[in-house]
């Protein structure tokens, strides 16, 4: 009754909540738009191809239990942009592409190869998301989702934070175990490599959300360096960041004891990220969006990293990758797909050391693939980078390298799959794994 109480409030003060749409909307899904509500069509020009259900079984290469093979490794670039044709292509890339580009025109290049519409999830993720189209709620304070569940809640979006929720809530599997390294890159090109274990597991998607309405839960486990070995981070996040805003554990190297971070949340410093990441940046945006204001600026056809196989696997480890300012770009794929542009401003009450966000979100996954950050005093700060590729034998996208540049400083943060070459492996994780005493007791490998 009380929780009623509250809702009913917040519906006079700030006006109604984001519902679902009409059923006869809903039916696009199943006409001109895909499942997840993109266009089913290509483009004007013919750069994007229509979606024909995506990548869905696995190539003669693949060796379950290694890492994704490259479905597309004869394709060539089309082209490249550099800087000699910058001009050309600047409405086509983001503002961090640009800079990137500029401070670095020697080495820091965007090969762009023909577009492949491999997004493809399971037809049960489709018929949850069909349903929920109608029935899923955003309530008006932005903080809570209702009558969700397995597969994102708006797949017709039509504002930012509609989006935004999206993103945090598509489809990964039910969970997974992955190890992978990161590296911190200084101005002179050193790397300081932290090496871990990481266990998810998505009560979402797994209609087990329970009181606390858990969405999501991450566990990370190091192993390298030596000094570090044994620190572990346990993090969750919720369909109602308002009752049950998102936590984080931690247990340094060496403890017996694992301790909930009162302070994390937001622009705080991540743990363990030499300052070049926020908690709020983890997979691309993490958390309550409660700081800022939302707005949906426009679709547009735009270059971006899309089926990044070869960065996957066509090398041995990150220090293959590492480079003095940004990774080996020549490993890296783009492509031409369309993408949502939503923007996010700090609220006036509000306190966030970055004012202005853009993100730019692929229209057939909801996956956010890159981020400019401006400070406040309008300069960009930071640019965010996703590469991803679709995990044929799960049915899903998934990040293989994320970067972080801190443009101020000139250092760079990286993570992706680590030296050992261990694969991703899907699977449905011990509930009890991400309780305080269940993580306590993990091993670093």
């Amino acid at each position: 009754m009380k929780r009623f109480v509250c809702n009913l409030l917040l519906l006079i003060t700030f006006g109604s909540a984001d519902a679902g749409v009409s059923a006869d909307k809903a039916l696009r899904l199943k006409s001109e738009l895909t499942p997840m509500g993109a266009e089913r069509a290509d483009n004007e020009d013919g750069t994007i191809p229509a979606w024909t259900g995506g990548q869905t079984s696995a190539p003669p290469c693949y060796i379950k239990g290694k890492r994704y093979c490259d479905p597309y490794a004869a394709d060539k670039p089309l082209f490249v942009i550099n800087a000699a044709n910058l001009d050309q292509y600047r409405e086509k890339i983001s503002a961090g592409q640009i800079e990137l580009i500029k401070r670095y025109p020697e080495t820091y290049l965007i090969k762009v190869y023909p577009s492949r519409r491999s997004f493809a999830n399971p037809p049960e993720i489709y018929e949850a998301a069909f349903k929920n189209a109608t029935e899923a709620v955003l309530m008006p304070s932005g903080r809570e989702i209702q009558n969700a569940k397995v597969a994102i809640p708006f797949p017709i979006a039509e504002n930012g934070l509609q989006m935004i929720w999206n993103h945090r809530l598509r489809y990964r599997g039910p969970g997974f175990r992955r190890w992978f390294g990161q590296a911190s890159v200084t101005t002179s090109g050193q790397a300081h490599i932290v090496k871990m274990r990481e266990d998810a597991r998505f009560p979402y998607v797994l209609d087990d959300v329970g009181k606390r309405r858990v969405a999501q839960q991450w566990l990370q486990v190091v192993f390298a360096p030596e000094n570090l070995r044994g620190y572990i981070t346990l993090i969750q996040d919720t369909l109602d960041n308002e009752d049950h805003p998102p936590k984080s554990y931690q247990q340094v190297a060496g403890a017996s004891r694992i301790l909930r971070e009162r302070s994390y949340g937001f622009d705080h410093a991540a743990m363990l990220s030499d300052g070049l990441r926020m908690d709020d940046q983890l997979d691309s945006y993490f958390g309550s969006p409660e700081r800022y204001t939302w707005s949906l600026l426009a679709k547009r056809d735009f270059v971006v990293p899309y089926n990044s196989y070869a960065l996957h696997s066509a090398r041995k480890g990150l220090r293959d990758i590492i480079r003095l300012a940004h990774i080996d770009n020549s490993l890296a794929r783009y492509e031409m797909h369309r993408v949502w542009i939503v923007e996010a401003n700090t609220k006036p009450s509000s306190v966030h050391k970055i004012k202005r966000r853009r993100f730019y979100i692929d229209e057939d996954s909801w996956q956010i693939l890159m981020v400019d950050l401006y400070d406040h005093d309008g300069r960009l700060a930071y640019w965010q980078e996703t590469h991803t590729l679709q995990a044929y034998d799960s049915a899903s996208l998934i990040p293989v390298v994320e970067s972080i540049h801190d443009l101020e400083s000139g250092r760079y943060l990286v993570q992706g799959i680590d030296e050992d070459q261990e694969e991703r492996v899907l699977m449905e994780m011990d509930e009890d794994l991400f309780t305080s005493s269940g993580a306590r007791g993990q091993t670093p490998r």
